[in-house]
């Protein structure tokens, strides 16, 4: 909460906001790349392009580091995440990140968990072989 735009925390989370901004630069990049491949080697065949062409417009998120997962999981699926939501005090009108539809079903549900465990799966393999790897030497 301490990155929370509010104004009791606007002060105190500056600089602790900044700086999980920095320190995500890259894997928020790296999991939108494990979203869009896992996305390729799952049906439909027509979402498989789309799941990287709306990570790298990750620039509509309201967050740009956020955006990279989001947009390549709104292009696996076909849908749009985020915009427009209502909470107990207010609400945030921000942009939807995907062009797809913004209604979820139960296969878009379970969809998302099978691209997520293959995209878990691949960054287990990428920390294996690098490991691997760096033994060998």
């Amino acid at each position: 909460m301490i990155g929370h735009l509010s104004p009791r925390y606007r002060s105190f989370g500056w600089a602790a906001a900044r700086f999980d901004d920095v320190l995500n630069l890259v894997p928020a990049r790296l999991s939108g790349l494990l979203i869009a491949i896992a996305a390729a080697v799952t049906p439909p065949r027509e979402q498989r392009r789309r799941a990287a062409r709306h990570a790298a417009r990750c620039r509509k998120a309201p967050l740009a580091n956020a955006g990279w997962p989001e947009g390549a999981m709104a292009g696996a699926l076909g849908l749009a995440l985020a915009g427009p939501r209502r909470y107990a005090d207010r609400v945030v009108d921000d942009p939807w990140v995907g062009d797809g539809r913004a209604r979820v079903t139960p296969t878009d549900m379970h969809r998302a968990l099978l691209v997520y465990a293959i995209a878990c799966a691949l960054q287990g393999a990428a920390i294996l072989g690098l490991y691997l790897v760096l033994r060998a030497r």
